[in-house]
């Protein structure tokens, strides 16, 4: 009797461990499902009706409430459920390169720039090599953290030195477009006209930054600077780094 009634145990653990892993297979499908449709906030009430949710459908309620607060004007409170969920299972993320990435981005997001590099350096470590995707998000946000701290450092020309560079550009070069920024410093795109039958870049806002200077040379008159860049009337700015990497030249010097 008691041998049959183990059996019976045995066999009710097993089918109640398959029902359980099939509602958990149910549940993932439903979740990529509703991500592939952008319904965010779905996935959110989903995963907040599970009784304890794990590590895995955790870090799933992290990544919706942080697509989801990219979705509304004022994201602060969905960006705290997702840092809540996310200290909730630190211990076992503190080597996940997921875990590592998701915290990562918020700190970001909350303008705590020196700490999130610091996360996704660390997730840079774990990730593989197979995980092309994260891989490239990591490395993303490494860049996008780097160029922020940089930008911090160097807050660029006053407001009254920037207009008078502007305006110096118009009177001598004509007109001119903001083509992009890099670490706030603008490129400016003056177009072709009588006085230059060329497009021409200008750099606005370098001579902020004061340059070493090679001994021979006056400091005052050479430490600040802005640079110029000639191009063909024609010249297509596509925004491809191949076609236009001319202009993508300049912006590594900045």
């Amino acid at each position: 009797m008691a041998t049959v009634l183990k059996m019976y145990a045995v066999a009710f653990f097993y089918r109640f461990w398959e029902i359980c892993a099939l509602k958990t297979t149910d549940l993932y499908a439903t979740i990529r499902d509703l991500s592939d449709k952008n319904e965010f906030f779905g996935i959110i009430k989903l995963i907040e009706k599970q009784k304890s949710p794990d590590y895995g459908l955790t870090l799933e309620y992290v990544r919706a409430c942080v697509n989801a607060a990219n979705t509304v004007q004022d994201g602060y409170e969905l960006m705290e459920r997702a840092n809540t969920g996310l200290d909730s299972w630190a211990s076992e993320g503190r080597d996940d390169p997921q875990w590592l990435f998701l915290k990562g981005y918020i700190l970001f997001k909350q303008g705590l720039i020196p700490e999130a590099l610091i996360r996704f350096e660390h997730a840079l470590r774990f990730v593989s090599v197979n995980s092309g995707d994260l891989m490239g998000k990591v490395n993303t946000m490494l860049e996008l953290c780097r160029t922020r701290m940089i930008e911090s450092e160097f807050p660029g020309l006053a407001l009254r030195d920037h207009q008078i560079v502007s305006e110096h550009i118009r009177d001598n070069f004509g007109e001119y477009v903001k083509l992009a920024s890099s670490f706030n410093v603008d490129i400016l795109r003056c177009l072709p006209h009588e006085g230059h039958d060329y497009q021409l870049l200008v750099t606005c806002g370098l001579s902020g930054k004061r340059l070493n200077v090679p001994q021979g040379f006056d400091a005052g008159a050479n430490s600040r600077l802005e640079l110029s860049l000639a191009l063909p009337k024609d010249y297509d700015f596509s925004g491809d780094r191949l076609r236009n990497w001319e202009v993508f030249l300049l912006i590594s010097l900045i």
